[in-house]
């Protein structure tokens, strides 16, 4: 691995870890910002901020903007329309940047062409489901999208094992949040 390449790597986990640390310290300001933009802008907001949730890794998922839509009363099928489009769109362009910016990195991160090989044919064995586990459970899922990109998964696959699963969690929790709602 080259000095610019290693580089590159600490700087992008150090940007992630600050930026993660950043939000956890200002953990209720940044949901105070979001239940008010919500509020006051309402599906739109709900569409711009999933959508930049969607690009960089986050301590805060899609579904809690969402949720802060149904319960501030907004229409729950709107709201999921909204999410879900913004996605998918955030989803997508993730996927575009760790295929035409990261690939190189993990590519140059290796020391030999075998070992890039070998990593390849791991993650085309295995990344898949790795990609569907993180996109269905809290894990840090936009780091698998990347990956999902550097690696070039096909784009037919990161829809099914990626997007689809993304949404369907976005629905899931959606439905959830209002049945407790109606509850009260």
């Amino acid at each position: 691995m080259n000095n610019q390449n290693a580089l590159f790597w600490i700087v992008l986990i150090a940007a992630v870890l600050s930026l993660s640390g950043i939000i956890y310290i200002n953990f209720t300001s940044i949901i105070n910002f979001i239940t008010n933009a919500v509020s006051a802008f309402g599906y739109p907001a709900i569409f711009v901020l999933v959508y930049i949730v969607d690009l960089f890794e986050w301590p805060i998922n899609p579904e809690i903007i969402a949720s802060t839509g149904v319960v501030l009363g907004l229409n729950v099928l709107f709201v999921f329309i909204f999410a879900a489009s913004a996605d998918l769109i955030g989803c997508l362009t993730s996927f575009y940047v760790g295929k035409n910016y990261m690939a190189n990195k993990v590519k140059n991160s290796c020391s030999t062409e075998k070992k890039y090989q070998k990593y390849c044919k791991f993650f085309h064995k295995y990344g898949r489901i790795a990609l569907l586990i993180a996109m269905l459970t809290p894990l840090p899922n936009i780091l698998f999208v990347w990956l999902a990109g550097a690696f070039q998964i096909k784009l037919k696959d990161f829809i099914i094992f990626g997007s689809i699963p993304s949404i369907l969690r976005i629905g899931f929790i959606l439905l959830a949040v209002s049945g407790i709602i109606t509850l009260f």
